[in-house]
């Protein structure tokens, strides 16, 4: 929490722990966000921003040929 508070940084978004997820919490007066983009093995992800809205979205990857 420190260091989103030096940085004066109230969300942050990430991927590489492949449980995705929108994490919320309180630091002092401010609403936090940790946005965590999943891992693309199953599915692939992405982060849709409207206005102040983020949402994850998951979508299903296609097949690829092997030589």
């Amino acid at each position: 929490d420190r260091e989103l508070i030096n940085a004066n940084c109230f969300r942050m978004i990430h991927g590489h722990t492949h449980r995705p997820h929108v994490h919320q919490w309180q630091i002092g007066d401010n609403n936090c966000e940790r946005i965590v983009l999943g891992d693309w093995y199953e599915k692939g992800w992405y982060l849709k921003v409207n206005n102040d809205q983020f949402d994850l979205v998951s979508f299903d990857l296609p097949e690829i040929e092997s030589n």
